[in-house]
């Protein structure tokens, strides 16, 4: 957790709202099909409002950090798309958060096939 301080208050961001930041920049990226863990099984219908499994966040008063673990799309160039993804995370944490990533971690875990499988 980060506390940002002003005269009027104070706020707190949990890890997990960054989390959940990243894991919506990623919806967005071409290439990447989805984050690990996100919309697997009966559970992940339910579960919209956390961040999926395969994301991570570290967010304290010396860092702030995310991991990724990600399935990209067949025939995706997957260097590109994790570069994008980076761009797109560290984005959104400054848009949304007024965040200033130190480090964006994506680990590619797996390919989805054609016909939407996990390969």
């Amino acid at each position: 957790m980060r506390t940002f301080a002003s005269e009027d208050g104070k706020l707190v961001v949990a890890d997990e709202v960054l989390a959940a930041v990243a894991a919506r920049a990623a919806e967005s990226v071409p290439g990447i099909a989805k984050v690990a863990g996100q919309g697997e099984g009966l559970a992940g219908l339910f579960a919209r409002e956390r961040p999926p499994k395969g994301v991570g966040a570290v967010l304290d008063d010396e860092r702030a950090e995310v991991s990724l673990d990600v399935v990209v799309a067949y025939g995706a160039d997957i260097r590109v798309a994790a570069r994008a993804l980076i761009a797109a995370v560290h984005e959104a944490a400054r848009r949304e958060l007024g965040l200033r990533l130190d480090d964006v971690d994506v680990r590619v875990v797996g390919v989805e096939a054609k016909g939407g499988g996990r390969r």
